[in-house]
């Protein structure tokens, strides 16, 4: 799925983060202050611009009531 290319797989996760958040109605702004971070720093996750550390991942995960798994698919 990724080609086993980094970039392919963060550009894939920013895009799943992306997606989950406008499902439960957050934008990038609320959603960053709900996760206790910068909006350029969650922005960067969502545009593959930064890396997402796990416990961040997790944490967005748990707030979007969604899988680790699900948004790694």
């Amino acid at each position: 799925m990724f080609q086993n290319n980094a970039n392919d797989f963060y550009a894939a996760l920013g895009r799943a983060l992306g997606e989950a958040r406008e499902n439960r109605g957050y934008t990038q702004a609320q959603f960053a202050r709900a996760l206790r971070i910068a909006q350029s720093t969650y922005g960067g996750y969502e545009a593959a611009q930064r890396k997402i550390p796990v416990h961040v991942l997790k944490q967005a995960a748990d707030k979007l009531d969604v899988s680790v798994d699900s948004l790694l698919s």
